[in-house]
């Protein structure tokens, strides 16, 4: 039997009892505690698009592209206001969203065409079940019209800019427009005309005839034609004929 020194048996158990510590300290380090991740979606822009100004009055189309990890919705709105997409190809506001999948990852563009656009602040925004991003476009319509290849639209082809009479004659403020089953109305200084003979007549073209005219007749006339696929307006500037030098 061997005896050893009472010190040297206290000096033998704290190293076996650090050995047996520093063991379980890197047992649990080897094997972390299993975590709990939460589903998350990538969601992101792939591109930046640039402000615009229109000059040649032709239509324009806005695109966005978007990268995410499950599918999106892409919706387009002006100054706030949401655009509604409509198929028909003689509206004004037209949405294609074109989305491609590879390896659970998707690419979608999403293209606004618009003719005649009105000037402001055009946001695409992108949205899943886990987040929403948006960018926007500043449009500036510098055009004076946007051509538009819909023959059923209307379309005031010939009128009177501007006319000079003399009190008591009779003027005629034409009015020609072309479109599917076109109304007509007149409205002088925003305020509508009640056709009533015999102060006012309106001729089969659309042409507005005024009687006996005097200087309540002074004003802005401005002539819609509307139907069911939008509306042409055109004014006239009708005053007092200039005075005769005998």
């Amino acid at each position: 039997m061997i005896l050893f020194p009472l010190s040297a048996v206290l000096i033998l158990s704290i190293v076996a009892v650090q050995a047996e510590i520093g063991y379980d300290q890197t047992d649990e380090q080897s094997t972390p505690a299993p975590v709990i991740k939460k589903e998350t979606s990538v969601i992101k822009f792939l591109e930046t698009p640039l402000d615009i100004n229109i000059t040649d009055g032709k239509p324009v189309y806005l695109s966005c592209t978007v990268f995410s990890t499950s599918s999106v919705v892409i919706e387009w709105d002006v100054n706030y206001i949401t655009i509604q997409g409509e198929p028909d190809p003689f509206n004004e506001y037209q949405i294609l969203n074109v989305g491609k999948k590879q390896n659970e990852e998707f690419k979608t563009t999403s293209i606004l065409k618009l003719c005649n656009p009105r000037s402001g602040r055009y946001t695409c925004t992108a949205s899943n079940n886990f987040n929403n991003i948006s960018t926007s476009i500043e449009l500036e319509n510098m055009s004076e019209e946007c051509k538009d290849d819909n023959p059923w639209k209307p379309n005031i082809y010939e009128y009177t800019p501007w006319v000079k009479e003399f009190y008591g004659r009779s003027v005629t403020l034409r009015c020609k427009s072309e479109g599917y089953f076109v109304d007509r109305s007149w409205s002088r200084n925003r305020r509508k005309i009640e056709v009533i003979r015999p102060k006012y007549e309106v001729n089969s073209d659309g042409s507005l005839v005024i009687h006996d005219l005097d200087e309540k007749d002074e004003g802005n006339y401005t002539c819609s034609a509307s139907n069911d696929f939008g509306q042409d307006t055109k004014m006239t500037v009708v005053s007092k004929g200039p005075k005769c030098n005998l």
